[in-house]
C-alpha cells in the first residue's frame, strides 16, 4: 500500500495548525479531507 491508497481526514479548528497538517500529508502523497470541527467532518462521505 502507498500513500496515494490512503485517505486521511483531518479535523482541526485552527486554520494554520489545519493547512500545515494538510501541506504536508500532501506532499508526502496522502489524500486529505478536511474539516474545520467534529460536526463538519461527518459531512465528509466515507473514503473508500
Amino acid at each position: 500500500m502507498t500513500s496515494a491508497n490512503v485517505t486521511i481526514l483531518v479535523v482541526e479548528d485552527e486554520p494554520l495548525v489545519s493547512m500545515s497538517i494538510v501541506a504536508h500529508l500532501r506532499d508526502d502523497g496522502f489524500r486529505v479531507l478536511e474539516a474545520a470541527n467534529a460536526d463538519r467532518s461527518h459531512r465528509h462521505p466515507r473514503a473508500g
